[in-house]
């Protein structure tokens, strides 16, 4: 799903869950990191010890977050495409992953062999 929102040229996505457990955490990250789109994760005040809400860059970091305790918050965050700091995510890595994923960098490095075609047998 959001590989689909980077083909689709999406800056940002709003995650809302009923809590941020670690691993929701780690996979949002890596979904910001790999995709190389901002990520909001919203969540509840209540489940904010277990997993508070923030917002991810596209360098799979947090820009901000809210701190772990039952207590209402907000953060905001400005998504600046010419911050210095997300040059590589979105000037050098996203147009590369999507030439990639399109086939256009590794087509001509495809081997035409038997072998290759059946994928039953080693």
């Amino acid at each position: 799903m959001f590989q689909e929102y980077e083909t689709l040229g999406v800056d940002a996505v709003l995650f809302s869950s009923y809590g941020l457990a670690e691993y929701f955490q780690i996979a949002l990250r890596a979904h910001a990191g790999l995709n190389c789109i901002w990520i909001g994760a919203a969540t509840p005040v209540q489940k904010a010890p277990k997993g508070p809400a923030g917002i991810i860059g596209p360098d799979g970091k947090w820009v901000a977050q809210c701190p772990a305790t039952p207590e209402p918050c907000l953060v905001t965050a400005v998504l600046d495409r010419d911050d210095p700091v997300y040059d590589i995510p979105l000037r050098k890595a996203r147009p590369w992953r999507l030439k990639a994923r399109a086939g256009d960098i590794y087509r001509e490095k495809i081997v035409d062999d038997p072998r290759s075609e059946n994928r039953n047998v080693y």
